[in-house]
């Protein structure tokens, strides 16, 4: 993704991706682009996509759709030893907390 100088909009140009094997891997990611595009989250101009302010808002939310299940479980694991090692963290949230940054860890949910 891309700022422009002195510009908050964020962009995508899905053709620099194509290096990086976009096309192999469209039909995971164009539904999400779908339904971003259908809530309002982003602009497609061509193949430029672009975060409207709403996007830019939950943007974080959004990438997450973009993980894989190993990225995710990687993640979950990196927050659960650094909720375990914190004991501030342990006695506001208690032992094993359900949410944290988006990843839901009670078992089986991604």
């Amino acid at each position: 993704m891309a700022a422009e100088a002195g510009c908050t909009q964020v962009h995508l140009d899905l053709t620099e991706l194509d290096r990086f094997g976009y096309q192999k891997h469209a039909a995971v990611f164009e539904p999400i682009l779908d339904a971003a595009e259908d809530n309002g989250l982003l602009h497609r101009l061509g193949r430029r996509i672009q975060l409207t302010p709403r996007g830019f808002k939950y943007r974080d939310v959004l990438s997450w759709m973009f993980y894989s299940g190993t990225v995710k479980g990687l993640d979950r694991a990196y927050y659960e030893n650094l909720h375990a090692a914190n004991v501030r963290a342990r006695r506001n949230m208690g032992a094993t907390p359900v949410r944290i940054t988006g990843v839901d860890l009670r078992e089986g949910v991604a």
